[in-house]
């Protein structure tokens, strides 16, 4: 399976069945006339910062702040939903 394929599946997995199963993605890229490899692993928890912290689209303190937020959403949520 391709990179990408591999990615799609993930995300797939995220929206329609709930937690995915790890995936490794490595991408190759052009970077200044040479070719770069960028290995990204996503883990079964959904968090997408990993590939955005990959390719630069973002920094490790958003990764923190996101972190930090996303479990506070969650624990909201259950404690609104009883569990």
């Amino acid at each position: 399976m391709f990179t990408l394929q591999k990615l799609n599946k993930y995300v797939d997995e995220l929206q329609t069945v709930g937690p995915p199963k790890p995936v490794k993605l490595d991408f190759f890229l052009i970077e200044g006339g040479s070719p770069k490899s960028v290995h990204v692993n996503l883990n079964r928890g959904g968090d997408l910062s990993p590939l955005f912290l990959a390719f630069g689209l973002i920094e490790v303190r958003t990764c923190a702040v996101l972190y930090i937020c996303t479990h506070a959403v969650a624990g909201h949520l259950g404690y609104q939903a009883g569990y």
